[in-house]
């Protein structure tokens, strides 16, 4: 019986998890099409829009603005004016997270680039920033480039020649929320490496699903955010700049959302994360273990089988 009330304990903890007190979410979803995104003549309108957006009036202030993947038209730290902009948003007690495009000096190549996120605390100061590591190929860097540059072929999409990838998952400290753990784009479908060293205890995942247009893909990449939430047992905030932003609590429940091809924000509390699962505790590892049983168990079930000694069959 004592066993029995243990294990309902855990199950109404982790479906009665709650919220983080205190931490109000705002997705921003813009809804640019891919092709006007970067164009010079849209980029003030663009950029307006997620200033518009993340300022709506609502009963329940946002404590933490997040904006989608790539979502400023230009290079943030080349424009002085945007980072004042983005200094009055986060006034004295906010936190705004947005991918970007950072660039940056390097001394053998010149400007390179990189698929960030950048976290800015009260005040527009810049807390963290964290690049990419699973880059897509073809659309962010070319895999053997140098062969296929000799048949004219340097990148399938527009944008910078190539990004230079980021060390990993990280989890950074955020001012009036718990720690998070940031993920771009299709970061988010690899299971087993959404987490560092350090867990967090949720993932803000940025993305732009424009590429997708209308069809499975943005369901298909928010069913697989899910899965990441029910593995890890860590809630997350999807961004992404056409859709589907959503809020999925750690059991993989989606809690708000905004659909497909809507401009708008998702203003939702943060579900809290439960303890680690055995898969984050074990991984890949767990399955195994579970097939070496099965098989332990076949193999010892043929043992004992008898048959009859030869020659007694009818």
């Amino acid at each position: 019986m004592a066993n029995t009330s243990n294990i309902a304990a855990v199950l109404k903890q982790a479906v009665d998890s709650g919220d983080v007190p205190g931490v109000r979410l705002r997705l921003v979803q813009p809804d640019v099409a891919q092709k006007d995104k970067y164009v010079r003549q849209y980029r003030l309108r663009n950029w307006r829009d997620l200033i518009d957006l993340s300022m709506t009036p609502s009963a329940h202030p946002p404590t933490h603005i997040i904006w989608p993947e790539g979502a400023p038209p230009f290079l943030l730290a080349r424009s002085p004016e945007a980072l004042e902009q983005i200094a009055d948003l986060t006034g004295s007690g906010r936190v705004l997270m947005t991918g970007a495009v950072r660039g940056f000096a390097s001394l053998d190549d010149g400007i390179r680039f990189a698929n960030s996120f950048y976290i800015f605390g009260p005040g527009g100061a810049l807390l963290a920033t964290y690049d990419k590591a699973h880059l897509v190929p073809f659309g962010e860097y070319m895999p053997a480039a140098d062969f296929f540059s000799r048949i004219g072929l340097t990148k399938v999409v527009d944008g910078p020649d190539g990004f230079i990838s980021g060390p990993g998952p990280q989890t950074f400290d955020i001012p009036g929320a718990p720690p998070v753990g940031p993920l771009i784009c299709y970061e988010i479908i690899f299971p087993g490496a959404v987490t560092g060293p350090r867990r967090p205890d949720w993932f803000a995942n940025v993305t732009d699903d424009s590429w997708f247009g209308p069809s499975s893909g943005p369901y298909q990449h928010l069913l697989t955010a899910r899965v990441r939430a029910i593995e890890e047992g860590i809630p997350i905030a999807r961004d992404a700049n056409t859709g589907i932003s959503a809020v999925i609590d750690a059991l993989g429940r989606v809690k708000a959302s905004l659909p497909l091809g809507k401009k708008g924000v998702v203003d939702s509390p943060l579900p809290r994360a439960l303890p680690a699962t055995p898969y984050a505790r074990l991984g890949g590892l767990g399955f195994l273990l579970l097939l070496a049983a099965c098989g332990i168990g076949a193999f010892s079930r043929n043992a004992r089988i008898t048959f009859p000694p030869r020659g007694n069959s009818r």
